[in-house]
């Protein structure tokens, strides 16, 4: 049983992890069969290095550089813990990155807000090999140790592991949406159209909203954090945290 869930939990993760990939990559959806293939088809090879004339921008770069480690990493991993060995997992792993990446960039030529590039697809393919040479030297070796980690943790004190389920919840709210083809022009645009001012920003928003999202959740965040190091918290210390 133990080995099966060593297994079928990176497998999960995998998995999970390739559909928020493909949904993020996505956004917002507004597929249309009206759009101009010859001028994408032309937009797909006018980026670097295939037109070493064009150029490319570096959020962009380190977006999908970063986007597919985790990717390439967790593919390894999992395959790895089936016994698969090295050579094979290296090669299946540049191979599904690169499909995986080709299959996004084909479905960008249909959205509206979106531009296929094969420049994307290179560095994704790129990143998704060095996170697959990572998670085949490393990644079984890690998994095993943080498996052992997490399974004490649980027994001792379970309100951790609710902590970081509630942290990553946290983190993924905040980067979502998240597109990576932000031009610098555009961080600096937002910046200026940014609300200084407390009142402003309270504005935005009714009372409820800030009262639910921001109040409470972080409220509970704190209690977490603070009975971190409680192995069994009481009624007390519960509300204690709180406070």
């Amino acid at each position: 049983m133990t080995q099966y869930r060593q297994q079928a939990i990176p497998l999960f993760l995998l998995l999970l992890y390739a559909t928020l990939l493909i949904y993020a990559s996505l956004m917002p959806f507004d597929f249309s069969l009206n759009q101009d293939f010859t001028y994408q088809r032309h937009l797909f090879l006018s980026y670097w290095p295939f037109n070493l004339h064009a150029r490319i921008s570096g959020s962009d770069v380190v977006s999908n550089l970063f986007l597919y480690l985790p990717l390439g990493g967790l593919f390894a991993t999992t395959c790895r813990l089936f016994n698969l060995s090295k050579q094979k997992t290296l090669i299946l792993g540049l191979i599904a990155c690169s499909i995986i990446s080709l299959s996004v960039e084909t479905m960008q030529i249909f959205l509206i807000s979106r531009i296929a590039s094969a420049s994307d697809w290179l560095i994704n393919s790129f990143s998704g090999f060095i996170g697959t040479a990572f998670g085949v030297n490393y990644g079984k070796e890690i998994w095993l140790k943080l498996y052992d980690y997490l399974q004490q943790l649980w027994h001792k004190r379970p309100i951790n592991i609710i902590t970081l389920i509630f942290l990553s919840l946290l983190a993924a709210d905040a980067l979502a949406p998240f597109l990576p083809t932000i031009l610098l022009s555009q961080v600096w645009r937002n910046l200026k159209r940014s609300h200084f001012d407390i009142f402003a920003g309270l504005a935005l928003h009714p009372w409820h909203w800030w009262l639910v999202t921001r109040i409470m959740v972080y409220a509970a965040l704190t209690m977490l954090l603070t009975l971190w190091t409680t192995q069994k918290p009481k009624q007390k210390q519960w509300f204690k945290a709180l406070a």
